[in-house]
């Protein structure tokens, strides 16, 4: 996917994803990058006029112009151009393939059970990342959690089930706690608008930290969550998935010592 970005050392004239020298030249000869190339969706309104901005895209070697306001004035606009054909033939082989592979995507019941695999919880092991103090936990012990940016409702289920299979008492945050774990799930979503805490959300932590003797923020997926909040310690697993949750939950109580390394400056 070639995104809406100028990059002047590569195109200092063109987005790279309506870039001749960038997804032509760079991409497909110098790297020999043979497969689809798609653009970042037009609707995003980037590039300014989306019917000049496709033409562009396309003309450079772009296979999919993904995502346009309003696409059948799009069609019909590309339908009046004299395009060439033989990116016509490219394209049109292009998407042809991705149809024929449809069929190997698998099923819903087909990833619920690859994430139930070993594999899914060796790779949560060593994805997740520590920074500051842990949160040690002992089976009797009682651990209140808040949940905050949760727009998806993520049900947090694997990782409280799994501390309370291992003998922790597990209770909503109500105002003070020895042991408090912020559960912070909000993650990229596409015009959702915020990456991140809202101010409202970052308070209401910091209030609940200073009501709490050991706390620990724990971010489900992306990292930034967690940035400028003082917690005690700050636990990252970088998805909300099950196994990623129960890979959490038995960090808490010392089952493994988490290796991974933070990809981003917070």
């Amino acid at each position: 996917m070639a995104g809406h970005l100028l990059v002047p050392a590569l195109d200092d004239q063109r987005p790279a994803s309506t870039s001749p020298k960038i997804i032509g030249e760079l991409l497909q000869t110098e790297m020999g990058f043979s497969n689809c190339v798609s653009t970042d969706a037009l609707m995003m309104k980037a590039l300014g006029d989306e019917k000049q901005a496709a033409l562009a895209a396309f003309l450079a070697d772009a296979h999919i112009l993904l995502a346009p306001e309003k696409p059948f004035e799009l069609m019909e606009f590309l339908h009046a151009q004299k395009l060439p054909e033989d990116k016509l033939r490219r394209a049109e082989q292009i998407q042809n393939l991705l149809c024929a592979r449809a069929d190997e995507i698998p099923s819903p019941t087909q990833a619920a059970a690859f994430e139930s695999t070993d594999f899914s919880a060796r790779a949560a092991r060593k994805a997740l990342t520590l920074l500051g103090a842990p949160l040690a936990l002992q089976p009797g012990e009682t651990l209140h959690y808040l949940d905050v940016g949760n727009d998806e409702n993520l049900s947090s289920e694997p990782f409280l089930n799994t501390l309370a299979a291992h003998g922790v008492r597990v209770e909503k945050f109500n105002g003070t706690a020895d042991k408090l774990a912020v559960l912070c799930w909000r993650r990229y979503q596409a015009f959702k608008g915020k990456i991140g805490l809202i101010e409202e959300e970052i308070a209401q932590v910091q209030a609940a930290l200073r009501r709490a003797k050991q706390h620990l923020v724990i971010s489900f997926a992306n990292p930034w969550t967690a940035g400028g909040i003082p917690a005690g310690g700050r636990l990252f697993t970088f998805s909300p998935s099950p196994a990623f949750q129960q890979a959490a939950a038995e960090c808490l109580l010392g089952l493994f010592t988490p290796q991974g390394k933070l990809p981003v400056s917070l």
